[in-house]
């Protein structure tokens, strides 16, 4: 009986364990992911990119080029975007419009997972590798040539690894390593906030600064716009902006 106890006791004692790992804040987070790429019998072309989260802000840090994107929502899910530009410790603020309610919403959903959440809906759950928080959901979607396997972890609400096939190209997000150290990711966010900044509504009025000249010569920022830029930084009027 007190063998049994004892068991009893572990058992509960793991189950609380367990519980603690459950409570993971999904919305404090790094993830460092491996991004492949090929077309045909062409080389793979590899990048990485890392996933910061911080409550109703989310960052995409690049690494060619070296460069930070962040998007922060704020009052009726409107969008907020700045991009820094990490050799320099500069970053240029842009006014999103257009985004705002439910497609605000939707758009930061998008960022914030690192992947379009709404796939999953057209796609047949295979199966479910391990329980718990560390259950992994199997998606797959397969039509003539095309196949897309996902990997996805609900407790972390995290893209683990996604991969696409169609037509001799292949594409494939895999996450290599996670964090969620509060102090690591907040300290990365004060650390953007150290850069100099300029409003896009002012760069016409710095083009002496060699460092805006240089971002106008590049197409990231569009020194004849009226004004209006999208979510990733795009200029709205026609025939302008940088697109990646």
């Amino acid at each position: 009986m007190k063998y049994f106890l004892i068991l009893l006791g572990l058992a509960f004692s793991y189950q609380s364990f367990a519980s603690t790992l459950c409570q993971h804040d999904s919305s404090i987070i790094r993830a460092e992911y491996a991004l492949v790429s090929q077309t045909n019998n062409s080389p793979e072309q590899h990048k990485k990119s890392i996933l910061w989260r911080k409550n109703d802000t989310v960052a995409h840090q690049t690494f060619l080029p070296k460069m930070t994107h962040v998007w922060s929502k704020g009052y009726n899910s409107n969008i907020r975007y700045s991009r820094y530009f990490d050799d320099y410790a500069r970053a240029i603020d842009y006014q999103t419009i257009g985004l705002s309610g439910l497609d605000g919403d939707r758009f930061f959903d998008k960022k914030y997972m690192f992947f379009d959440r709404d796939l999953l809906s057209h796609m047949k759950k295979m199966k479910t590798l391990k329980s718990g928080c560390d259950a992994v959901d199997v998606y797959q979607w397969k039509q003539d040539m095309a196949l897309i396997t996902v990997k996805w972890s609900p407790a972390k609400q995290l893209i683990l690894e996604y991969t696409h096939r169609i037509n001799g190209k292949f594409q494939s997000v895999k996450l290599i390593h996670v964090d969620d150290d509060a102090s690591l990711v907040s300290d990365f966010f004060e650390q953007l906030q150290q850069y100099k900044s300029t409003d896009f509504v002012d760069v016409g009025d710095n083009e002496s600064d060699p460092f805006l000249r240089k971002m106008i010569n590049l197409g990231y920022v569009d020194h004849s716009a009226k004004g209006f830029y999208n979510d990733q930084g795009d200029s709205l009027d026609k025939g302008h902006g940088h697109h990646h």
